[in-house]
C-alpha cells in the first residue's frame, strides 16, 4: 500500500517548526543542526519555501525568517474560527462547576448581544434569550465588555449613549471600567435585574483584542462571598482557556 506520507513536505514543516519568538531569524547552518538534515537539503527547502512566500532570506545577514504568506495564512484561520463552536467546551465546564447559568456575549453595534446560553440545572435561575440586547453601560456582562474595547471606542460609545442614562455619570462610569480592566472581571449585584448577580471576564485573541465575553449569572439567594469567590476563580480559568484558544498570550 502506497503511503500518504511525504518526506520533503515533513522536512519542509520542520524547517519552519524552528523559528519561534525566541529564535525569529536563524542562519542555514543553525536550521541544518535543529533539523539534523545536511545544509544541501535545508538550503533546496528554503529556496522553495522562499519562493513561496513562506520564508524570508536577509541577504546581509545571511539570515532566514518566516514570510508574509503564513501571516496571511494565521489571519485567514483566526479570522474563519467560531468563537462559539471554541468556546463551548468550556462554557458547559464552567456551567457544572457553578451549577450557574452562564453566557458567551459579543459586541454588536454599541450593544451586548448574547451568542450562547447554558442555564443552571436549579429551579430558581437566570435566564437570558439568546439574540437579546442590551446595553454596555449596566451589568458585568456589558462593563467587562466595554472595559476592554480600545479607547476610541469606548469614548465613542460613551459620547453617543450617555445621555439615554441619566442615573450614571460619565466620570464614575470611566472610574468603574478602568478598576474592571485593571482586575481582569466585573460584578454586578441587582444592577440591572433586581435579584440577580453575575460576574463577567474577556475573551481576547492573538492580538490581544477583545473578541467576546462571558458571564455567570445566578438569583441573590445563592449569592455570598464564598461562591462569588469560586465563582470568580471559576471564570477567570475559563476565560483564560478560551482566549489561549483564541491565540492570547498573556504578559
Amino acid at each position: 500500500m502506497e503511503s500518504k506520507y511525504v518526506n520533503s513536505v515533513s522536512r519542509a514543516i520542520d524547517i519552519l517548526y524552528c523559528f519561534d519568538y525566541e529564535t525569529p531569524s536563524l542562519k542555514l547552518s543553525n536550521i541544518s543542526d535543529k533539523v539534523q538534515l545536511s545544509t544541501s537539503t535545508v538550503h533546496r527547502l528554503l529556496s522553495t519555501l522562499e519562493k513561496k512566500q513562506m520564508v524570508i532570506h536577509d541577504q546581509q545577514t545571511q539570515e532566514y525568517c518566516l514570510g508574509p504568506k503564513l501571516l496571511l495564512l494565521s489571519e485567514v484561520f483566526l479570522e474563519n474560527m467560531e468563537i462559539r463552536k471554541i468556546a463551548l467546551p468550556e462554557l458547559r465546564k464552567l456551567n457544572k462547576e457553578t451549577n450557574e447559568t452562564v453566557e458567551l456575549n459579543i459586541v454588536e453595534g454599541g450593544e451586548r448581544v448574547c451568542i450562547e446560553q447554558l442555564p443552571s440545572t436549579e429551579v430558581i435561575r437566570n435566564f437570558v434569550r439568546v439574540g437579546s440586547r442590551n446595553s454596555l453601560f449596566e451589568s458585568s456582562s456589558g462593563k467587562s465588555l466595554l472595559a476592554n474595547m480600545e479607547y476610541e471606542e469606548i469614548n465613542k460609545i460613551i459620547e453617543t449613549e450617555i445621555g439615554l442614562f441619566p442615573h450614571i455619570t460619565e466620570h464614575k462610569l470611566k472610574q468603574d471600567l478602568d478598576d474592571i480592566k485593571s482586575q481582569g472581571y466585573a460584578v454586578s449585584i441587582e444592577e440591572r435585574i433586581p435579584g440577580a448577580f453575575s460576574v463577567s471576564a474577556p475573551l481576547k485573541n492573538h492580538k490581544g483584542k477583545l473578541i467576546a465575553g462571558i458571564t455567570v449569572a445566578g438569583p441573590m439567594q445563592r449569592y455570598n462571598e464564598a461562591n462569588l469567590s469560586n465563582i470568580i476563580k471559576y471564570l477567570l480559568v475559563s476565560s483564560q482557556e478560551i482566549s489561549c484558544k483564541l491565540g492570547y498570550k498573556s504578559d
